[in-house]
């Protein structure tokens, strides 16, 4: 162990790159911007479908390989949604509850798909799409194992990002 120290103490604190990476990382930012010089702006929406797309692949991850034996941290709740608690409760019950509590934030969308730009409903839509895939997933594995309290738990969070997105959609003010 400690020849092993030893060794570790004697590399050096820092590896130059074999070249120059500075000149290729720099001409890639410039086409990052518009011909007036200012750069380009990242779009809500692509922050929001990263962000969904982050939430399907985190979850899945812990659900399905991470961390085994580690309970699930609980998420916080948006506001005037209460999840319903999933110890022992069963999926379709769970998916009943978030159902009624889905069904006025649809419609608020479809009131606003004529106030929100094309893209926007386009991201919104796709995110939507994602989560619905994700649930899919998760119900399969509930069937496999219904015992399965991380699963149960994942499945009422993908509903609480569900809730989430459709109460950010119905806020987004006109032309977003």
């Amino acid at each position: 162990m400690k020849d092993l120290q030893r060794r570790l103490r004697e590399l050096p604190r820092q590896v130059p790159p074999a070249s120059d990476l500075w000149p290729a990382i720099e001409a890639r930012l410039g086409s990052a911007r518009t011909p007036g010089g200012r750069r380009r702006e990242w779009l809500a929406p692509s922050v929001l479908a990263a962000a969904a797309l982050l939430l399907a692949v985190v979850g899945a991850y812990s659900l399905f390989g991470g961390q085994a034996g580690r309970p699930a941290v609980p998420s916080p709740e948006p506001s005037g949604v209460v999840a319903p608690p999933l110890a022992g409760e069963t999926a379709a019950r769970t998916a009943q509850h978030f159902e009624i509590v889905l069904e006025p934030l649809r419609r608020g969308l479809d009131r606003r798909r004529g106030e929100l730009s094309a893209e926007t409903l386009r991201v919104v839509d796709e995110q939507l799409r994602i989560i619905d895939r994700a649930l899919a997933e998760v119900r399969r594995a509930l069937a496999a194992d219904p015992q399965n309290l991380r699963a149960e738990r994942f499945f009422g969070d993908l509903y609480l990002s569900k809730v989430r997105l459709l109460e950010h959609a119905n806020r987004l003010p006109a032309g977003t």
